[in-house]
């Protein structure tokens, strides 16, 4: 294997460390960013409901159980937290792409330009 091509082996996997960096940490920071763990919920369903300004009092009254209205009360960050991920990961993806795309790129030309070189 010729330098120029450990180089850009080289700038592919840092570039896969650095995507993973960002995926790992917009995935810690959306997971934060709501309510999604319906046990948690569960357990400060009083705090959240508040919060939501939902009547826990009349749900309660309706026949529902805590465990119900905290599924209840997690939907809309779950579903805004799918969305987000899935956002992410395909402008991450799309980035890595173009960016692999580019380093070979780079490659070709510089092999192409070394062999016209040498005849």
């Amino acid at each position: 294997m010729n330098s120029i091509r450990k180089s850009a082996l080289s700038w592919i996997v840092a570039g896969a460390a650095i995507a993973a960096l960002v995926l790992t940490s917009l995935y810690l920071h959306f997971q934060g960013s709501g309510y999604t763990d319906a046990a948690f919920v569960e357990a400060n369903i009083r705090e959240v409901a508040r919060e939501r300004r939902y009547d826990l009092v009349e749900a309660r009254k309706a026949g529902h159980q805590d465990k119900d209205i905290a599924a209840y009360l997690t939907m809309p960050d779950i579903a805004r937290f799918e969305n987000s991920w899935r956002k992410t990961l395909v402008a991450v993806g799309g980035t890595y792409s173009a960016f692999v795309l580019a380093v070979v790129a780079i490659v070709l030309f510089r092999e192409s330009r070394q062999k016209s070189i040498d005849a």
